[in-house]
């Protein structure tokens, strides 16, 4: 897609604006600020509040082909807590939610962060991305690492 000053917008940006969920000019602009910022495209929409929080997890669900979950629907008490220590949980960018087998099925708010590779090595599980909205990943997230710590 291209926008009116003739520059090609891609991948989930398009699809934001492809869905009427934001114009081209402002997914594009979101997108050149995140950058500059440093930091990932949702996580920047959901900061600036260019949508809200269930209106990008259901988008990236949709985009990315994972599954949109809700963390509620999880019985918090089967959480793995020995991998409460890792930097994606500790950054609030993930939360393991159940081990089966050798798969670890984690929550995420945004499945193109970096380092989620590392998930494997630190765990030695192969993961499954589950895609939740960020406001209520990021409270339990914070209520299991006050547990976890006490």
């Amino acid at each position: 897609m291209v926008d009116d000053s003739g520059t090609i917008l891609s991948g989930y940006a398009h699809h934001l604006a492809e869905h009427q969920l934001l114009t081209k000019g402002v997914a594009l602009s979101a997108l050149q600020e995140a950058r500059r910022g440093g930091e990932s495209y949702i996580e920047y929409l959901i900061k600036q509040q260019l949508l809200s929080d269930y209106q990008v997890a259901e988008s990236a669900a949709q985009y990315f082909g994972l599954p949109l979950c809700d963390v509620a629907a999880f019985d918090l008490k089967l959480v793995p807590t020995e991998y409460l220590g890792i930097q994606l949980v500790k950054k609030k960018q993930g939360l393991p939610l159940f081990k089966k087998g050798n798969l670890l099925y984690v929550g995420v708010i945004d499945p193109t962060i970096e380092h989620l590779y590392e998930i494997k090595f630190l765990t030695g599980c192969d993961a499954r991305l589950l895609i939740m909205q960020s406001s209520k990943l990021d409270a339990v997230i914070s209520e299991l690492l006050s547990n976890y710590l006490l």
